[in-house]
């Protein structure tokens, strides 16, 4: 499962877009609230097709680790479950924060692909094939940890 967490879920092609404007904002405030999905200043537009892959999995990142919590008994694998969570949300929102910080970006900065790990290839055919197998990976992790949630629900 962590051979996966340098993937993306966003796309230097199609970027995310917010409720509010980052320009207008200020700077990105990380959040590490779990429990209610795409909320607060930094929220995305949820009809948006660029956000779906995005907001798909902050749905499941917050329904497993509420899933998680709700559970009676602790054990170390419960523990390692919820730390994974939280650092896959936190990657999440790493993600968003570099969004964020590109549309604050002044008009006409060119995207490097220094300190992303993005190219600025824009028209490549690769990058299509690219973002779809992206954002395969990111859901076959997300069912990873919860079928390891799944079953230490079951043995408690």
């Amino acid at each position: 499962m962590r051979c996966y967490r340098n993937l993306s879920v966003t796309s230097p092609i199609k970027p995310l877009v917010f409720l509010n404007d980052p320009l207008a904002h200020g700077a990105f405030v990380r959040s590490e609230d779990l429990s209610i999905p795409n909320v607060g200043l930094h929220a995305l537009f949820p009809g948006s097709q660029a956000n779906f892959a995005y907001l798909q999995m902050e749905n499941r990142l917050c329904e497993l680790f509420s899933l998680a919590r709700t559970q009676a008994v602790p054990s170390p694998r419960r523990q390692q479950t919820v730390a994974e969570l939280r650092a896959e949300f936190c990657r999440l929102n790493d993600e968003k924060a570099q969004q964020w910080a590109r549309h604050r970006a002044p008009a006409g900065t060119v995207n490097t692909g220094s300190g992303d790990g993005h190219r600025s290839i824009r028209n490549c055919p690769c990058l299509f094939v690219f973002a779809w197998l992206k954002n395969w990976f990111q859901f076959a992790r997300l069912a990873a940890l919860s079928i390891t949630l799944h079953h230490i629900v079951l043995k408690s």
